[in-house]
């Protein structure tokens, strides 16, 4: 992306649109772009609302978007309302948008599912069986589904229950452990390829793999056509916090600087989509414990922004181990909204040291917890498999990341760790460089 051209992120009611459009732009070409992506059936009033002032975007087609404040990493809402006391609230729609790959006289396989389109570079990623995709898209359930939320999981309560003599109780809700049949995001994208390599080499040779090493993930999230209704996360940069870790367990510690880091990503038009860490090659895709800390970090970024209500997290969690090729490997989930609310509702304890997830026990004789069940019979412990969502990935063949040079040094890592200070000096000294060699003169956009 060059210095001519903007990136502004769209929010819906049905998911976040991130538009490159011309520095020089108007409304109109906002519009037009808008109308390429998102459809709206019904007699409704449509407008722009800047997410950061709440101020509505007033103008006409002609009027150039810095006018209206609308800049690189400007973020709108799309709003919409019903004409007069009459009229019923539009229904925002994802135009569908043909894949230019693929041949239109072409009949369509047999074996083709929307897990199929997208190939992982898992090297446990599981062979498809059966015509029907493993997970649906969030909205994608949602319509087949008649959009019924009353069942799901976030909207129920599982509270614990006092039993007091002489009184009247409710019996808590039981709850029957299933495999999640809808993801909130389908795929994640690993553009920035050099930065995960960076952070798989010092994993793998300067600290041997003796200990663990995590970070955050930022990118943005665009629709995916080869998912109906379906979402891509796609990563363009890693930070690596302050941690302290061992061979079996990572742990972030608290960092003054990470609101620092994430007002840089939201110039560049960036969020938190995820975080990554590595572990030792094993049998489960995810660790009791490790299901008990994703869930934490999707519980406290959950969004209610969805056009439901339902309080939705899109959240990814990232995994690196070596293959049995001997070279790193990644694998993407998220766990299930009952994950969530098990662990929200304190019905799964804290602390996960063993094999399988275990059920919090009642704290005195008069406490009545929720029975839980996994098909068939009661338990009190857990296999972490029936947590995991299993979300795509993939990698491009050609660079195209947004960052052209990964080269800088990292902070937080080995013994005589770098700061925020010895950063900005490494970049002043490379922007002096550049100015004295006559480069940022000569090329502007650099």
């Amino acid at each position: 992306m060059s210095l001519s051209t903007i990136v502004v992120r769209v929010q819906s009611s049905i998911g976040i649109s991130r538009i490159t459009l011309n520095k020089n732009g108007s409304l109109g070409d906002l519009k037009r772009e808008l109308s390429k992506r998102i459809q709206i059936d019904g007699e409704s009033n449509v407008k722009l609302v800047n997410d950061d002032t709440d101020a509505e975007i007033i103008g006409e087609d002609s009027d150039l978007l810095h006018s209206l404040n609308i800049t690189h990493g400007t973020c709108l809402r799309l709003e919409n309302s019903p004409i007069g006391p009459g009229g019923s609230i539009g229904v925002l729609r994802y135009v569908n948008v043909p894949d230019p790959n693929v041949d239109k006289n072409k009949e369509p396989s047999k074996e083709d599912d929307g897990d199929s389109k997208n190939p992982t570079t898992s090297s446990q990623a599981e062979p498809q069986q059966s015509k029907e995709p493993k997970f649906k898209s969030f909205d994608s359930w949602l319509k087949d589904n008649g959009y019924n939320l009353g069942e799901l999981p976030l909207r129920q309560s599982y509270k614990r229950v006092i039993v007091e003599k002489g009184k009247m109780i409710k019996v808590p809700l039981g709850i029957t452990i299933k495999h999640q049949p809808y993801r909130h995001v389908d795929h994640l994208e690993m553009m920035a390829v050099d930065n995960i390599q960076d952070f798989a080499n010092y994993w793998m040779n300067d600290l041997e793999m003796e200990q663990r090493r995590a970070g955050w993930l930022y990118g943005y999230y665009v629709e995916d056509s080869h998912y109906p209704l379906g979402i891509r996360a796609v990563c363009e940069a890693i930070y690596e916090p302050p941690q302290v870790s061992d061979a079996c367990d990572v742990k972030f510690l608290e960092d003054d600087f990470l609101q620092t880091v994430d007002t840089i990503a939201e110039r560049l038009g960036l969020e938190r989509i995820g975080h990554l860490f590595t572990h030792l090659p094993r049998d489960q895709y995810l660790s009791p414990q490790d299901i008990i800390d994703c869930a934490k970090i999707q519980l406290e970024r959950a969004r209610n922004c969805h056009y439901t209500g339902y309080p939705v997290s899109t959240h990814v969690t990232c995994t690196l181990h070596i293959g049995n090729d001997g070279k790193p490997c990644l694998n993407a989930f998220m766990v299930s909204d009952v994950a969530m609310v098990l662990l929200r509702d304190g019905l799964i304890d804290d602390q996960q040291p063993g094999l399988e997830v275990q059920v919090a026990k009642p704290r005195h004789k008069s406490e009545l917890l929720p029975r839980i069940f996994v098909p068939g019979k009661e338990t009190e412990s857990i296999d972490p498999d029936w947590f995991v969502v299993r979300v795509n990935e993939s990698a491009p063949i050609k660079k195209c990341s947004i960052f052209k040079h990964f080269d800088f040094p990292r902070m937080n890592r080995g013994k005589n760790q770098i700061g925020p200070v010895e950063v900005g000096k490494y970049f002043a000294q490379k922007l002096m460089s550049f100015t004295n060699s006559g480069y940022i003169d000569a090329d502007p956009r650099h």
